[in-house]
């Protein structure tokens, strides 16, 4: 009975003590479960801080590395293209020196093409002036041309020619000596004529006259008998002795 009433009778501050042992009253109080809930989220919070914070290094390390290259591609182009642009314009102005070359060469040539054109005109108007040189003066006597030309100028104004005599004038030796100089001979031609009237002989005579070949007339002699004329003219031509002359000196 006393151990009953001791253990009931209450402590000095009023509470009843509890028969539970202290330690399990401290579970109780403090529990395990509790403390490893405040623990946990500290240890989360720092691993999500230090990802992020990689992840933030590496975006930023991406986006300067981009710039980066983005840079040197264009530092890159710019040099290839002024490098381009240099060899162009050397290239250009090359060519162009070259084609100003060409172009002046060109017209050089052509320069001289012309003149050479131009001498060639000359040449043969030279030539053609000859071949009428020796035309009206030729470098022999040429006897079958000038009977043909006169035969031709008589059937032309319907003249008959009855007869030709050409011959080399005898001259004295002065004469001779003159003519040795300049080298021109002189041949006579006598022809008879038979037909027409006054004014076929005067058309025949301006014929003459106006022929290619030098013919000088000399003397007409008129038969009315016959109604004939003797016609006496002279002739030229350049001998050898021209030629021969010209090599000696």
């Amino acid at each position: 009975m006393f151990e009953q009433k001791k253990q009931n009778n209450p402590n000095k501050s009023g509470k009843v003590k509890s028969n539970q042992p202290d330690n399990i009253k401290l579970k109780r109080q403090v529990p395990g479960s509790m403390v490893k809930r405040k623990a946990g989220p500290t240890l989360i919070s720092d691993g999500v801080k230090k990802k992020n914070g990689f992840i933030n290094f590496a975006e930023s390390f991406i986006r300067l590395y981009r710039l980066i290259f983005l840079l040197v591609v264009i530092i890159v182009l710019l040099a290839v293209s002024y490098g381009g642009y240099w060899l162009y314009k050397v290239n250009i102005v090359e060519w162009q020196g070259l084609i100003e070359k060409k172009q002046q060469t060109l017209d050089i040539k052509e320069q001289e093409l012309n003149q050479l054109k131009s001498i060639k005109v000359s040449y043969e108007d030279l030539e053609d002036s000859s071949k009428k040189i020796l035309q009206v003066l030729p470098d022999e006597r040429d006897l079958p041309s000038v009977f043909v030309q006169l035969e031709a100028l008589a059937y032309k104004h319907n003249l008959f020619l009855s007869t030709v005599d050409i011959a080399a004038e005898q001259s004295t030796g002065e004469e001779k000596r003159k003519k040795d100089k300049v080298e021109l001979h002189k041949l006579v031609i006598n022809l008879s004529l038979s037909g027409g009237d006054y004014f076929t002989l005067k058309n025949f005579l301006n014929d003459v006259e106006n022929n290619l070949r030098l013919l000088d007339i000399r003397s007409i002699v008129y038969s009315p008998e016959g109604n004939t004329y003797n016609i006496s003219m002279n002739t030229y031509y350049f001998g050898e002795g021209y030629a021969i002359t010209q090599e000696e000196e």
